[in-house]
């Protein structure tokens, strides 16, 4: 039964499958007849055909390369690599063959039980390891190829599992690239190959070997055969439905039983409904009043529309009076804004006649400026001449007056002078002294200020981390705040505003999950006391917004609608685990301790979900609550109670027992999600808010306090500098003076003649030097001649200028005035446009007024329309009302005396109803479960059909097999008593090989017809097993076929002749991958085209890795 038609190569095996259905359509419609073979010529030619045509096909995609172990049963790490044809794994008893299978089974998605080796995947791996994995590389090469373009030639699968019980897969590409981890994709790839684990025809075990090859039981081989075929799944299935129809049947007549109870009940309440009529005329009038009454409604609103018309009309007949003064303040401002324009002009006009004159004022000031250029080197040369005449004067003066002073000094006493010195040095240095030590105190007070700055400054930034550290902690208290002000009536907006709107999301969608999540989980559980509010949300800490979903299904489902309603970062976690109806038993290992409660016996929650989800995720059966924080020391250091693990006091502070005993304190102060009583935490955190706030307020002062103490530093600060600078200036002026009056000395002789030839120099220089300044003072009175005319000319045009600029100054005080003019004009514009706005809006808002109110009027109109037509009516309401009243009391005086109408009548409606619906309901099912059995009977002959074709593919190859050895014989299929027969007549020329049968004659009836499988010999009864099995091969497709110690129970002989056949039926499909597994020595076994033998190490109980010898044989 393939999964993959008409997607393999056009090979021989095709080809005979092709003959075969021909075979089988053609066939009688007897069950337990076989059909028969044409000619004998006709199986030869197939044979020879599929033989030769299947040497030249590539392996199927599907065939396993290689199988790797680690830590799995027996062995601590085995890697397989298998050839692609036939593979023989062989070993002694124990040795882990088996286990190579068992890892096949696992590593393609199979279960633990179909492997007969144990309950659960855990109990695979090895003796005092953790975990393990089994690793399968499958074949992906060739036109059937799974998703070839992202897999490439190989596909790797592996399977890891750990001793708790978990296990995870993950596919991976032939270049290691990791493509999934999820098993639906693994079964896409077993589905696409037609790899079926569970299938004996696929992988034969020794417990399914054993228990019905080796039966002699007709009705075992039967079931092994709908087994193999998968009929008996299909079987089972028809069966639920047949059990679904039976159960729906009997519902049918359980609703039909009610209904004739339910048309009793529909009767008496309808002779109830007819006893009302008495009442109907009383409130046929009051129908009418009540119409009366809206259109009165209508009549009186319809007369409040009168004053606003007359609003109306008044406020529009003072709207011109306004126009007119906006029209006469814009005139205004139109006249002044001519004026002003005209003014602006008439200045202009002065500006451009100055900007005209200022290229020739710019020529006159090049001219005065070219003037007194050419003068300045003949003053420069006046004054250097002045300079060097007054030098040689002061020269020859000096010298003159040295020459009277050297002629006096014989009469002078230079001792006065020296001492004169000395006391002014004496004088200055005590200056220069006290001037430094003023130096050294400015400098540190100098250094005091700047450390004042400095430890300022950084008091400062403490102060502002202080104030910013206080804005976010008052920050977090105004939004939890407002998150219990918005939680006062709703306690889901605990846990966020947007999760009222994600549980209205999962609601809507309820018919799509499996089974609606429960979440946030803090919601769903109640505190018996209230006191371990904080202690609760420090221990389960984000399990309180946390969800639960029953399946990975919901948890996708789940979360698209957190991505939809949830801010980002503040996702709420998903646990998936299976929704059960019972609490854990945690009695065994739960806290043990008569002092002091644990968390699971303070938290009130119905739902067990709920409970199951805390014991799995935080094991709260083993979490103490201890008030005090020093008992919880001592107990959880000296003494903790059995099975604890952990406490949390009632501030939140969580220990650990010993012998690792820790201690944490808790950093939160206040409950966020459990708190019983919403309102006093809400004046908590008020009470916390003021105080936060009044240590802003002093903050703030001291910051304030502490910039201007920085303020007051720093300009202390600058008066220091300023001061050490003159100190400076007045020490180097000192230093200065001291070293001036040190380097004086006492004047030695100085020869008079030498002085006096200086003097005769100096003159005759004095002499020249008055020669050259009369020359060029000459030059100097033409150049300042030039240079007035210049001035003179330069002056006309200034003069000129300012003329024309003196004539724009009474302008521009004519401008101001106008512009004065212009803003009173603009403003009382602009005051009258305003009223004149106002105006307009009142009559507007007067229009819209009246507008609505002649849509209420319109509206109570329609509404008294659609209650009946028009009514003239002088009426007021008050007075319809009073009688309706009156008349509605007499109809209730009447409905206590005879019941109350709407009751009888929505009651009599309500069992009518159901009743109409329950026996719609009966008529719809019978209509389903007739056309379900008609497509049921449908389905039960294509079964059938199908049944027959593979039972008739089946004895066909049988047939086949059988003529290996000049067998004949026949397979009796018995569908009704679930039996399948095989009936062998062995050939004449097997009787010397060991085949002989017992206790039959030649000629014998039995050996016509032949003879059962119980009365065969063991060989023949082993050969015929084995074409059994080689007939599901041919009737069943697998990519691969492994048998695990099918040989088992065989002799040496039988072994031979049942290898030599599995070898022929392996040679016949080359393309297909044969794995033998068996405890013999396979080294006589004739070679073969492509075949491998891998030889098990003999079994050791050690931890050294095993790695597998094997050989391989060539083609003969």
């Amino acid at each position: 039964m393939s999964k993959r038609d008409g997607s393999e190569p056009q090979c021989a095996p095709k080809q005979k499958r092709r003959k075969t259905a021909h075979a089988s359509g053609d066939s009688d419609s007897s069950e337990d007849e076989t059909d028969p073979v044409s000619t004998q010529s006709m199986v030869e030619n197939s044979l020879v055909e599929a033989t030769l045509l299947s040497q030249k096909e590539e392996p199927m995609p599907g065939v396993i390369r290689r199988i790797a172990l680690h830590n799995f049963m027996c062995h601590n790490h085995l890697d397989v690599k298998l050839g692609s044809h036939v593979n023989f794994i062989v070993g002694r008893n124990g040795s882990g063959k088996s286990a190579v299978i068992t890892a096949l089974v696992v590593g393609l998605g199979g279960k633990a039980g179909i492997t007969g080796r144990g309950r659960a995947i855990k109990n695979f791996i090895k003796t005092g390891k953790r975990d393990a994995w089994v690793e399968i590389c499958l074949n992906n090469k060739g036109k059937d190829s799974y998703r070839h373009d992202l897999y490439g030639d190989k596909i790797i699968i592996k399977r890891k599992f750990s001793i708790d019980g978990g296990s995870s897969y993950s596919v991976h590409s032939e270049s290691g690239q990791h493509i999934s981890a999820r098993r639906d994709e693994l079964m896409h790839i077993t589905d696409h190959f037609n790899i079926q684990v569970d299938n004996p025809v696929s992988i034969l075990n020794q417990d399914t070997s054993r228990n019905f090859l080796n039966s002699k039981s007709a009705g075992d081989k039967f079931k092994f055969f709908m087994r193999a075929t998968q009929l008996e799944q299909m079987s089972q299935d028809y069966g639920e439905v047949h059990r679904h129809m039976q159960c729906t049947w009997q519902d049918i007549d359980c609703k039909k039983q009610t209904l004739c109870k339910m048309n009793k009940e529909v009767k008496v309440w309808q002779s109830k409904f007819k006893n009302l009529a008495a009442l109907s005329e009383l409130k046929v009038k009051v129908t009418k009043l009540k119409n009366e009454m809206a259109w009165a409604l209508v009549v009186q609103k319809e007369r409040g529309m009168k004053p606003l018309e007359k609003t109306i009309k008044n406020e529009e007949a003072a709207l011109p009076q306004y126009i007119k003064k906006k029209d006469q303040a814009k005139k205004e401002q139109e006249e002044w804004e001519i004026r002003l324009k005209d003014l602006e002009q008439r200045v202009m006009d002065c500006s451009k006649a100055v900007r005209d004159l200022q290229p020739l004022l710019e020529a006159r000031h090049k001219d005065v400026t070219h003037a007194k250029q050419s003068l300045t080197p003949i003053l420069n040369q006046l004054k250097a001449i002045d300079r060097e005449m007054r030098s040689a004067r002061a020269e020859c003066k000096q010298c003159e007056e040295r020459i009277e002073e050297l002629r006096n000094i014989a009469s002078r006493d230079y001792d006065a002078d020296r001492q004169k010195r000395e006391e002014q040095i004496a004088r200055l240095e005590k200056n220069h002294d006290e001037a430094l030590s003023k130096l050294r105190v400015t400098e540190h007070e100098l250094s005091q200020y700047a450390s004042n700055v400095a430890r300022g400054r950084t008091e400062m930034a403490a102060l502002e981390t202080q104030l910013k550290a206080k804005s976010n902690k008052q920050r977090e208290v105004r939004m939890s705040l407002q998150t219990l002000q918005a939680a006062k009536n709703d306690r889901l907006q605990r846990f966020g505003a947007w999760m009222p709107a994600v549980i209205t999301q999962i609601n809507a969608c309820k018919k799509q999950f499996h089974k609606i999540p429960l979440g946030p989980l803090g919601a769903k559980f109640e505190l018996k006391n209230s006191k371990w509010a904080l202690a609760m949300e420090s221990c389960l800490k984000g399990l309180v917004s946390s969800f639960v979903c029953h399946d990975h299904h919901d948890s996708k489902l789940l979360e698209d609608i957190f991505n939809r309603n949830c801010p980002r970062g503040r996702r709420p976690t998903i646990i998936t685990s299976a929704f059960s109806s019972k609490v854990h038993d945690v009695s065994r290992n739960r806290v043990r301790s008569k002092d002091f409660p644990c968390v699971l016996d303070v938290i009130k929650c119905k739902d067990p979900v709920v409970i199951n989800t805390l014991i799995d995720q935080r094991s709260i059966e083993n979490v103490l609550l201890i008030e005090d924080a020093n008992e919880a020391r001592n107990v959880m250091m000296r003494n903790p109670p059995q099975n604890a693990k952990e406490c949390f006091t009632i501030e939140g502070d969580q220990a650990f027992c010993r012998p690792t005993f820790r201690y944490y304190s808790s950093d939160k102060t206040t409950v966020r999600f459990l708190m019983a009583d919403v309102q006093a935490q809400i004046e908590l955190l008020q009470i916390e808010e003021g105080q936060i706030q009044d240590e802003l307020d002093e903050l703030m002062q001291q910051k304030t306090a502490k910039q201007a103490e920085i303020t007051k530093n720093n300009q202390l600060e600058k008066g220091c500098q300023t001061q050490i600078n003159r100190t400076k200036e007045n020490v180097s002026r000192l230093k200065f003076e001291i070293r001036e009056l040190q380097s004086v000395e006492d004047p030695a002789p100085i020869d008079v003649t030498t002085l006096e030839e200086e003097v005769n120099e100096y003159n005759k220089k004095i002499e020249e030097l008055q020669t050259q300044r009369h020359s060029i003072l000459k030059e100097k009175a033409e150049g300042e001649k030039k240079l007035s005319e210049t001035k003179a000319n330069l002056e006309q045009i200034e003069t000129e200028i300012r003329d024309k600029s003196d004539d724009g100054i009474p302008l521009q005080e004519e401008i101001r005035q106008s512009q004065t003019e212009l803003e009173t004009a603009r403003n009382s514009c602009r005051h009258y446009a305003g009223k004149l706005k106002e105006q307009e809006k009142k009559i507007q808002d007067a229009k819209r007024r009246l507008e609505a109110y002649k849509k209420d009027v319109e509206t109570d109109r329609a509404k008294a329309l659609q209650i009946c037509e028009p009514i003239a009516t002088q009426r007021l309401p008050d007075d319809l009302e009073t009688e309706i009243n009156q008349i509605q009391h007499r109809v209730i005086e009447e409905e206590k005396e005879q019941g109350n109408e709407q009751e009888i009548t929505d009651t009599f409606k309500l069992k009518k109803d159901t009743y109409e619906r329950i026996k719609r309901e009966v008529r719809q099912l019978y209509n389903f479960l007739e056309k379900l059995e008609e497509v049921m009977q449908k389905r039960q002959i294509a079964y059938t059909k199908m049944r027959k074709t593979i039972a008739n593919r089946t004895k066909y190859y049988f047939l086949m097999q059988m003529y290996h050895r000049a067998f004949t014989g026949k397979m009796n299929f018995d569908f009704d008593k679930e039996t399948l027969d095989i009936l062998v007549n062995p050939g004449k020329d097997l009787t010397g090989a060991g085949l002989k049968s017992k206790g039959r004659s030649e000629g014998s009836k039995d050996a016509l017809e032949g003879c059962d499988l119980k009365s065969l010999s063991g060989g023949e009864r082993s050969f015929s097993t084995v074409c059994f099995i080689l007939s599901l091969w041919e009737a069943m497709e697998s990519p691969f076929r492994c048998l695990d110690e099918f040989d088992v129970f065989m002799d040496m002989v039988n072994r031979s002749i049942s290898m030599d056949m599995m070898i022929e039926a392996a040679n016949a499909h080359s393309n297909m991958q044969f794995v033998f597994l068996t405890p013999q020595d396979m080294s006589s076994v004739r070679k073969i085209h492509k075949c491998k033998i891998f030889r098990m190490p003999d079994p050791e109980r050690d931890d050294r890795q095993k790695t597998l010898s094997f050989t391989q044989q060539g083609t003969q």
